[in-house]
């Protein structure tokens, strides 16, 4: 009777521990099965300190948010070109803040495989990056607050500024033999990009309460107001110095004051050149130094300008 009971419950643990072996197996499965992909997803290294997310497959799209470099994704192997043709695209998926699907861009990544011809093959820079994860996320900078813009190791020719200036010059009038010499204060604003890529411009903007010669006749009160648009470029450059030559064209307005008749006023036009030296006096500030010629083609003459400011870089 004894030997039977211990049959029963030898058989009884038996089946218990199959039974939990089996559950317990099959758990283990299902759980290693759900952590593998569909074959259209992959994972990425995100290699960008500041990869953006986006609502479309499209620069001009909605940004979402940034992934700090280093982090891996589940994007897809499919890549999408948006209709302007500029630019390539993964879908990604996320789950914060909240579980979507957007988009990134191709060079923001390095995904886990890469296409050769109708099939997918290794990508060899998958497992470089992973082996340098550790330099990766050191380049990741957004994980601490940012500190500012930095200039320090930018040359100065490819940074845009925006300053006060003061200048003086020597107005001319073809009705006139003599030079007017006049105060000038102004904005400037100056750099690479604006507004065309890639090209060094230069945008003045100065005003002055001198009475100007209108009609043959100098005025008690009165302004004048010029412009000026220039391309530059470098001529010489150095960490603390940068010294460009300018031309362009100009642009007069000059106008009357009360007891004149404000109505009375005259415009002109014409050629520009300049050279100047940028001083760099911390990483955002420096100091203008110039020199400019304008011939003012409406009065027949050339106007010197000394000019001096203070930049900021932005």
């Amino acid at each position: 009777m004894v030997q039977q009971v211990c049959k029963y419950k030898m058989k009884l643990f038996s089946t218990v521990f199959f039974v939990f072996f089996i559950f317990s197996f099959s758990g283990s499965a299902k759980e290693k099965k759900s952590k593998v992909l569909p074959s259209y997803l992959q994972k990425a290294y995100v290699i960008q300190k500041n990869a953006f997310v986006y609502t479309r497959p499209n620069f001009d799209s909605i940004q979402i948010t940034s992934i700090p470099a280093g982090t891996m994704v589940t994007i897809s192997k499919k890549i999408y070109r948006p209709e302007t043709r500029f630019g390539t695209f993964y879908r990604i998926y996320i789950s914060k803040p909240k579980k979507i699907k957007a988009y990134i861009s191709e060079i923001d990544v390095v995904p886990r495989y890469v296409r050769s011809g109708a099939q997918f093959k290794i990508n060899p820079s998958f497992d470089q990056v992973k082996k340098k994860l550790k330099y990766v996320k050191d380049f990741q900078f957004n994980a601490e607050p940012d500190a500012g813009l930095d200039f320090s190791d930018t040359p100065l020719s490819k940074m845009r500024f925006i300053g006060m200036t003061a200048s003086y010059s020597w107005l001319t009038y073809k009705s006139k033999s003599s030079f007017f010499p006049s105060w000038f204060f102004g904005l400037k604003l100056s750099g690479a990009g604006i507004p065309i890529s890639n090209v060094i411009t230069d945008i003045n903007l100065m005003f002055s309460f001198s009475p100007p010669v209108i009609g043959g006749d100098t005025l008690k009160n009165g302004y004048v107001l010029m412009g000026d648009f220039l391309f530059k470029m470098p001529l010489f450059e150095a960490p603390f110095f940068s010294f460009q030559l300018g031309a362009g064209v100009m642009a007069k307005l000059k106008g009357a004051l009360a007891p004149s008749d404000p109505a009375l006023s005259e415009v002109g036009a014409g050629v520009a050149g300049s050279a100047s030296l940028t001083l760099k006096m911390s990483d955002r500030f420096s100091f203008l130094m110039e020199g400019k010629g304008y011939y003012d083609l409406s009065e027949q003459g050339v106007v010197p300008v000394l000019v001096g400011g203070l930049l900021v870089a932005f």
